[in-house]
């Protein structure tokens, strides 16, 4: 049982501002690095999952992410800890988050809530074919 590490870059570049006009003094950037960690137990029966991500905004700010996780069979469990910073105060919040997975023959189903103690929540899901 080997843990899997995975690393990601991400460069986005939108307009957040005016989307039906296009104009380059419209368009913001966005970069965003992050290192993922998932160790197995129990013979791959429970995985331990961790999260470090920072991300800057242009003309914002920058979010540092820590996320712990547990998965076991279908059930995923995650705590982040997020740091916002912005114009030199930061602010801390905590997200939370509970999916299930489910198999119906070829497809994987994942539905699951998500909440912030800064209020936000989130209902989603998605499909694997």
């Amino acid at each position: 049982m080997r843990p899997n590490i995975e690393f990601r870059f991400l460069y986005e570049h939108e307009n957040r501002m005016e989307p039906q006009n296009y104009h380059i003094s419209l368009f913001e950037s966005l970069v965003q690095a992050s290192a993922a960690l998932r160790f197995p137990l129990m013979n791959e029966t429970i995985w331990l999952n961790a999260i470090a991500e920072y991300t800057w905004r242009e003309n914002d700010a920058h979010y540092i992410r820590l996320e712990q996780g547990f998965e076991w069979y279908m059930l995923n469990i995650a705590l982040r800890e997020m740091v916002h910073i912005k114009d030199k105060q930061a602010k801390a919040y905590l997200e939370y988050a509970i999916f299930g997975k489910f198999k119906a023959g070829p497809a994987e189903f994942n539905v699951g809530f998500q909440g912030s103690t800064d209020g936000r929540y989130y209902i989603a899901g998605n499909v694997k074919l």
